[in-house]
């Protein structure tokens, strides 16, 4: 995922084997990218809140990106 300044703020993996999903910050963000970081990893936890399955998980976060 990028903040809007372009800057990768994080990656997100699924694991559909292990019902398992995760966030991976990049080291050397600076606030506002953490910041940013930090609403995207809020998402992946209601995800996961509302049972979203870990491969359907990177559509769930795209769908929520074009409301």
């Amino acid at each position: 995922m990028a903040a809007d300044t372009g800057v990768v703020i994080g990656y997100v993996w699924a694991s559909a084997e292990d019902d398992a999903a995760g966030w991976v910050t990049p080291p050397g963000l600076g606030a506002a990218e953490v910041n940013a970081a930090a609403a995207w990893l809020r998402r992946l936890r209601d995800a996961k809140a509302r049972e979203i399955a870990p491969h359907a998980l990177p559509a769930e976060l795209i769908r929520d990106t074009r409301r």
